[in-house]
């Protein structure tokens, strides 16, 4: 082995690439496995050295890269956690371009953490929120070393120092108590909302046979939670349901109800969730960066597979923001005439504008009944009712004309 063939070896483990992958690009350099005068298994002691190289270092490095970074770009901004003999136990994070977003769009947080990222077992905790354009973007991110109220009241704390004491208006987490309390602490007015996912899918693993023994009573649970119109829509059919099924006996049902102010949609109609019901985004997160690193990567191999990631996050806003800037939705490519639709293309961004587009074309899907005069209306589903007849009742109710005047005015719908 040629110490160039030493020194790309140790430059393709910077990259995080797999031994297999190294021979097979060793090989192709020699002109194919046969002229290859070592085997994987050479290869794979050599990786291993390195890696024993880069532990006895790690932590030094990843001073070192921080301090570089912060020479290059003074807005980059991270803190360490230290235990009673100066050893780190916890890593928080961010950049200037990261820290730029927050303060335009950071007003709504997703955060978890996820494991099994790093040698250190140390839990992976990114703050994660969502872009003009409607994308998925890291804010901050974190290695911590539990999951206990104090850890997380500490890294709160660096966050907020980082963005110059902004706090979320919203946040929205899994049902973690330490997190809670932490959040309570740090950023006491925000509303703090649970993951509507988890808390169905723990429901179906509770309450399981209870569903299974009832028929029926899934297809309420979940009509009620996810389509309660009103606050006391959802309090009524709940008691209902209840008693229906007479399943006042099952403690989750219970415990859903004590907690229901926390994770059902309808309470949070006049809350700022956009595009966010679940932490949905910040699992996606967890699952790009384990593509990349994995139980076994030191913590400098992680931060370079972050900053490319991290660029990549950048890049797509950027081409987002070109895309609106120089495109202009096709007037064939309108939904309706409405004015409504007009005004929204003029106001939103391209990425927002047919995210508006979809939901107001959803809206044929609903049949409007005026039950009481300007007071009371009754929304039905309406995927079999004639599209045409429906948008001119829709009409109707619009501008307040009476069954015989429309026929009176030449109208295109």
């Amino acid at each position: 082995m040629s110490d160039e063939e030493k020194c790309l070896i140790r430059v393709l483990k910077h990259t995080n690439l797999e031994t297999r992958r190294i021979v097979a690009v060793l090989a192709y350099i020699r002109g194919g496995m046969a002229h290859l005068p070592y085997t994987k298994k050479h290869v794979t002691n050599y990786a291993a050295t390195i890696n024993r190289d880069i532990a006895n270092s790690d932590m030094m490095e990843v001073v070192q890269m921080f301090n570089k970074k912060q020479t290059e770009n003074p807005g980059v901004c991270y803190s360490f956690e230290l235990d009673g003999e100066n050893k780190v136990r916890s890593l928080f994070w961010t950049d200037m371009r990261s820290r730029m977003m927050c303060d335009i769009c950071g007003d709504c947080i997703s955060f978890d953490t996820t494991f099994l990222t790093n040698k250190y077992n140390l839990p992976f905790a990114p703050f994660v929120g969502v872009s003009p354009h409607g994308n998925t973007y890291l804010f901050a991110c974190a290695f911590i070393i539990n999951e206990t109220k104090d850890m997380f009241a500490w890294l709160f704390e660096q966050f907020l120092m980082a963005m110059g004491g902004k706090h979320p208006i919203s946040i929205i987490t899994d049902q973690d108590k330490a997190m809670q309390g932490a959040i309570e602490q740090l950023f006491p007015n925000a509303t703090h909302r649970s993951c509507l996912f988890h808390i169905k899918k723990k429901a179906e693993e509770k309450v399981g046979p209870c569903f299974q023994a009832n028929e029926g009573l899934y297809e309420d649970f979940q009509d009620i939670v996810d389509n309660s119109l009103t606050v006391e829509e959802f309090e009524t059919d709940w008691q209902e349901m209840i008693e229906k099924y007479q399943v006042h006996h099952i403690k989750y049902f219970s415990d859903m109800w004590e907690n229901r102010k926390k994770f059902i949609p309808v309470y949070f109609k006049d809350k700022f969730f956009p595009f966010i019901q679940t932490t949905a985004r910040s699992e996606g997160t967890n699952a790009l960066f384990k593509k990349g690193v994995g139980a076994k990567f030191s913590a400098t191999s992680f931060l370079r597979e972050y900053d490319r990631i991290l660029d990549v996050v950048h890049d797509r806003e950027e081409e987002c923001d070109h895309v609106s800037r120089n495109k202009k939705v096709a007037r064939k490519s309108f939904w309706s005439k409405y004015s409504i639709e007009r005004q929204a293309h003029e106001m939103y961004n391209l990425g927002i504008f047919k995210k508006f587009q979809f939901k107001m074309a959803d809206t044929t899907r609903l049949h409007v009944f005026e039950q009481e005069k300007d007071k009371y209306y009754i929304v039905a589903q309406a995927e079999n009712y004639p599209l045409k007849e429906l948008r001119k009742r829709l009409y109707l109710l619009q501008v307040g004309l009476k069954e015989e005047e429309y026929s009176c005015i030449c109208c295109t719908f």
